[in-house]
């Protein structure tokens, strides 16, 4: 969605704020080739100094889509995120890439941008795991490679002590890599179905079973309890019906398909404004602005 206008609150305080991007995630493919689809990037700006009541043209990338997740004042760019790729071969879809985001440089003390993980490479039949999305502390884990049989697990998201997902095996799936802080892994189905990551974890991969199912990536609590990075989705199994899994919103990239099946959809972007109100008090204010979601928190 782009062209959407939103106007900075009338508390904006132009000496204390920052403004975060968080690029939409690639979804995974099916048919011949089913790769994972990539990470979204993340793009930080701090103490912005548009004014406050700025009409302001924002646009939030969805997944699998090819919108960069930008706001914008006029013809200038204040932050922007650029969008995990949904790949139309076996090769896993690129992560954002800090080049296509503003800053367009690597992160430093408040200003610049993280690159997202990579989608696993995919095989006949199997999925490979999405990437996981970039965040303020870092960048987004690769997805796991499709196996022989079982589909690769999602990569963890947002830096840190996060980790890649891990390919799949002969005939069970991988497991998904770690959020932030070294957790929150899904675990790859070895028959009972696989695990769903958490706290920004990649999702496991499914096995190799008709009905064998991956698993979802988990989000983690950059902002809050329900708005952060992305994990990536598990890759289906071979013999597999059920869908490739989605990654985790936001940003996180879907897992892939099988011939008999679709492709895990990825994560939307998300901007996010947070400030200490320009006429002081003891909350600051986070406006989460999205595709569905505008509202405020104190913290």
């Amino acid at each position: 969605m782009s062209g959407t206008p939103f106007s900075l609150p009338s508390d904006w305080n132009v000496a204390s704020n920052t403004v975060e991007a968080l690029g939409s995630g690639g979804s995974g493919s099916s048919a011949a080739s089913n790769p994972g689809g990539g990470g979204g990037a993340y793009a930080e700006v701090t103490n912005n100094n548009t004014a406050a009541n700025t009409s302001l043209t924002m646009a939030y990338g969805a997944g699998g889509g090819t919108t960069v997740t930008s706001a914008k004042n006029g013809g200038t760019t204040i932050v922007a995120a650029d969008f995990g790729v949904t790949s139309a071969t076996s090769t896993g879809g690129t992560g954002g890439v800090v080049a296509n985001c503003t800053p367009n440089s690597a992160w430093s003390g408040g200003n610049g941008s993280f690159a997202g993980g990579a989608g696993g490479n995919g095989a006949a039949n199997i999925g490979g795991g999405g990437g996981g999305s970039a965040g303020h502390l870092g960048a987004g884990k690769a997805g796991g490679a499709a196996g022989s049989g079982g589909g690769g697990g999602g990569g963890g998201s947002n830096g840190g002590t996060s980790s890649v997902g891990a390919a799949g095996l002969a005939a069970n799936g991988g497991a998904g890599g770690n959020g932030t802080g070294g957790s929150g892994s899904g675990a790859g189905d070895t028959g009972s179905g696989a695990s769903v990551g958490t706290v920004g974890g990649g999702g496991g991969g499914g096995r190799d079973v008709s009905g064998g199912f991956p698993a979802a990536g988990g989000i983690d609590t950059t902002w809050d309890g329900t708005h952060g990075s992305g994990g990536g989705g598990g890759g289906c199994g071979t013999t597999n019906t059920a869908n490739g899994a989605n990654g985790g919103t936001y940003g996180g990239g879907g897992g892939g398909g099988s011939q008999a099946s679709s492709a895990g959809v990825g994560g939307a972007g998300i901007i996010v404004f947070t400030y200490t109100p320009a006429a002081g008090g003891v909350f600051g204010k986070a406006l989460f602005v999205g595709q569905s979601v505008s509202n405020a928190s104190l913290f």
